[in-house]
């Protein structure tokens, strides 16, 4: 299993190698992270990553990622 972190320094970097780079913003990422999550459930019925997520007004977050904000990625 991997960590939260993890998954979003791989969703910044797959994001950053394509021919033409799509920066993610934090809210993006975020969502990105719960997607991910949510289609390991489905199609391997175990979770990608432990840490939880949270619903907050401005959308799906995980604490862990929020509290690290501009130290996981270089994305803004």
């Amino acid at each position: 299993m991997s960590s939260a972190r993890s998954v979003a320094k791989e969703l910044v970097r797959l994001a950053m190698h394509e021919q033409v780079p799509d920066p993610l913003t934090y809210y993006r990422l975020q969502s990105l992270l719960y997607y991910a999550q949510a289609w390991s459930l489905v199609l391997r019925n175990s979770e990608l990553f432990p840490e939880e997520i949270v619903c907050l007004v401005e959308g799906p977050s995980v604490p862990e990622i929020r509290n690290e904000r501009g130290t996981v990625t270089d994305v803004r």
